[in-house]
């Protein structure tokens, strides 16, 4: 899910709706994401 709202075109809003989750979990797990790729770098 959270690699489906980095897909070009994407929009978070409708990922999330698919998801049943609200837009702003989708944010917090993208910047978990970019954290944990960051640090491995």
């Amino acid at each position: 899910m959270v690699a489906e709202s980095f897909a070009p075109g994407a929009v978070v809003a409708e990922v999330a709706r698919r998801a049943e989750v609200s837009p702003g979990q989708i944010y917090r797990w993208r910047q978990e994401v970019r954290a944990a790729i960051h640090v491995e770098h």
